[in-house]
């Protein structure tokens, strides 16, 4: 594939990384898990990026935005990183190796999983807008785990979610900033003249991306009130609409996403607490909260390598050995499908379940296991026959296709 020409119609977010603030002191690169700097190397290597010059942190980031937690002045020098890497993309495009990583690629990491005849109906269903005011954003992700959208924890929500809607996530930590406010554009003409009030998000990523930069970076805002899961949830208990008569009864090691990194505390704090109604005993691993180890697929963006991505998972898997939880919960379901996919390789590690699947089953509802552990073989197996093989031409390079809008008539609810 041709490296083409860089876009002349570039979006480069308004400036999310406090440069005014930052005095260059390292502590945010001195705090990342992965790169081991000292304090001086640290320091030099913040000026470097500033700068604009090439520095090591451009090829060995995991994306796991520790650095934004650790910086003592709250300047988002993740941000810095993805700016970068967009500069990047402007001048030498893409590795063949990253297009099974894109979510509007064709195959893709989550389009290449098969489904099962039924689920690909109800999935089918499910690209309908809701025409009521409360919905579910289902995500990429929990399609391919769709019973948890049958699930009663959902209650008085009508769920929606096509591949066709992803929300750019993988585009936006990639530096690729054009195709991450494309899928912002889209969603956004979707939900035009929609009656959704409140959308509830499974997906921490997805919340991110349409509650903060949707509207602050790229000048998309959605017409609905945003809410994430465990929210809900815990307002259903409260009212005594939820009731886990199953409780765990075992301990549990919790599994932060990046992605509540760049928000704050609230969803950590939600989660341990549903957990713990749910009569689990919370467990944290060595890496937890704001230092917590990405689960690979940030690592994945950084140099667009599945090795990258594997290594990182191993590693974040080996900590959960660590403690004593029987199996650990991610409340994001590509931190769930991605380590356990990588444990399909490594099947003596801690298993690791969707946080909803053990409140599913709290609330003496049926999980199906054995399905859920098809789509991380699967996962894995799309990895190693579609995305291996193009490491093989590391030379051959190219741009992602625009993101166009679809005709809204295609996704209007007919009759129920």
């Amino acid at each position: 594939m041709s490296s083409g020409e860089p876009m002349n119609n570039a979006i480069i977010p308004p400036e999310d990384y406090a440069a005014d603030a930052c005095v260059e002191c390292g502590a945010c690169l001195a705090a990342c898990p992965y790169m081991t700097m000292s304090a001086g190397r640290a320091r030099r290597e913040i000026r470097r990026l500033r700068r604009g010059g090439h520095s090591m942190v451009l090829d060995r980031c995991a994306g796991c935005a520790t650095c934004d937690a650790a910086c003592p002045h709250g300047c988002r020098p993740y941000a810095l990183i993805r700016k970068r890497w967009h500069q990047r993309y402007e001048r030498r495009a893409l590795p063949l190796r990253a297009r099974f990583l894109l979510p509007h690629s064709a195959p893709n990491f989550r389009s290449a999983i098969p489904l099962e005849p039924a689920e690909r109906r109800f999935v089918q269903y499910l690209r309908r807008i809701p025409d009521q005011p409360r919905a579910l954003f289902a995500g990429c992700n929990a399609l391919l785990l769709s019973y948890q959208l049958r699930s009663g924890l959902w209650n008085g929500l009508q769920a929606f979610g096509a591949l066709d809607f992803c929300c750019g996530e993988m585009y936006y930590r990639m530096g690729l900033f054009n195709h991450a406010r494309q899928c912002a554009l889209r969603l956004q003409a979707l939900f035009e003249n929609s009656p959704v009030r409140e959308m509830v998000f499974l997906c921490s990523a997805c919340y991110n991306m349409l509650a903060n930069v949707y509207p602050r970076e790229f000048g998309v805002e959605l017409p609905f009130e945003k809410t994430f899961a465990t929210k809900f949830l815990r307002e259903r208990h409260d009212r005594g609409d939820l009731a886990f008569g199953k409780p765990l009864k075992e301990p549990v090691a919790v599994h932060d996403s990046c992605h509540a990194k760049l928000m704050g505390g609230a969803l950590w704090d939600e989660t341990r607490d549903l957990l713990e109604r749910a009569g689990a005993q919370v467990v944290e691993p060595e890496h937890t909260r704001s230092e917590s180890l990405c689960c690979g697929v940030a690592a994945g963006c950084c140099r667009f390598s599945p090795v990258d991505l594997a290594v990182t998972a191993a590693r974040r898997l080996a900590e959960f050995d660590r403690t004593p939880a029987r199996r650990a919960a991610a409340y994001c379901n590509g931190c769930f499908l991605t380590l356990e996919s990588v444990r399909c390789a490594l099947p003596a590690r801690t298993p690791v379940e969707p946080v909803w699947d053990l409140l599913m089953r709290a609330a003496g509802e049926p999980v199906p296991r054995a399905l859920r552990a098809r789509r991380a073989a699967h996962m894995l197996a799309g990895v190693l026959t579609r995305a291996l093989p193009d490491m093989l031409t590391p030379a051959a390079r190219f741009r992602p296709q625009p993101i166009e809008p679809l005709p809204r008539a295609e996704f209007v609810p007919g009759e129920r």
